[in-house]
């Protein structure tokens, strides 16, 4: 899957909410080339409408210059077609396939092929691991594992820039009169993904300072989410990624269900408002 075509097939406008679905569905089995030949019924199958429709919309985005089809043979005679998506340039001159090879089209194909998941590009493993100096943050030993469980809570990575960043800001909240249990347990309510000291001064003037109770209770239903999260099927997985990264609004354009939409929500905001959390910013959208 290229996540870079899932974004701009997101993005381009093709007049018909089953044709983007369609489009964002071949954008998902497609590698970096822009290239895929998932069959017209795993299609209908994933986009859950009839193969017909599929092959309607496939035509209509070849029409409109979003997509080109190539027939290819397979080594005993029947045919694949094979997509190359043509949202952006394509590097020349690339297929995307060996030289000496062909898509895996099966023995008793009749006519296309049948990719069953999404390419997956290989990850290259860091062999060096980065050395942190926590210091910055003026934080004891406890308070640093505890600036480690909300970043991790948050799914956002450590790195020394990071800490140097956040411990600028810490210092101005010190620097202002309050301790550092006084900012954890603000940090901790608000669930942030960073910190700014304005955020804790603009938290503090609405609301105060929470109670450590407060934070447990907090801590539980996070945990709670977490684990409900994990026993999500693929399908929910891959629209909350999307909800995360692209918005609400994005994923409604893109033919998914204003319910499972809202099903999703709760793992988003869990105050349960419509929107997405962005730098531990809820910017909402509209019901």
């Amino acid at each position: 899957m290229s996540m870079l075509l899932m974004v701009q097939a997101m993005q381009v406008s093709v007049g018909n909410p089953l044709r983007k679905l369609v489009l964002i569905k071949l954008a998902d089995n497609a590698n970096d080339y822009g290239e895929c030949w998932p069959s017209y019924q795993h299609i209908a199958d994933q986009c859950e409408i009839g193969k017909s429709t599929v092959r309607k919309h496939i035509k209509d985005l070849e029409k409109s210059g979003l997509l080109q089809i190539e027939n290819r043979k397979g080594p005993k005679g029947n045919a694949s077609n094979i997509y190359k998506l043509t949202l952006t340039p394509i590097a020349p001159n690339s297929t995307g396939v060996a030289a000496d090879s062909t898509p895996p089209v099966a023995a008793d194909s009749t006519g296309t092929s049948h990719s069953l998941e999404p390419v997956k590009e290989p990850k290259e493993k860091s062999t060096k691991k980065e050395s942190l100096d926590f210091s910055p943050l003026g934080f004891t030993a406890e308070q640093v594992n505890e600036f480690k469980r909300l970043r991790k809570h948050a799914k956002a990575d450590i790195t020394q820039r990071v800490i140097n960043t956040i411990g600028k800001q810490l210092d101005l909240t010190r620097q202002a009169g309050y301790s550092n249990d006084q900012i954890l347990d603000v940090w901790v309510s608000k669930s942030w993904r960073s910190y700014e000291h304005q955020w804790f001064i603009n938290a503090t003037q609405q609301n105060g300072i929470p109670s450590h109770e407060t934070n447990r209770q907090t801590y539980q239903s996070a945990q709670s989410l977490a684990i409900e999260e994990s026993k999500l099927c693929r399908g929910d997985k891959v629209l909350l990624q999307a909800i995360r990264e692209y918005g609400e609004q994005v994923c409604l354009e893109a033919g998914y269900s204003e319910a499972d939409v809202r099903r999703l929500r709760k793992f988003v905001d869990p105050s349960g408002t419509a929107g997405i959390v962005v730098d531990g910013n809820c910017q909402v959208l509209g019901d």
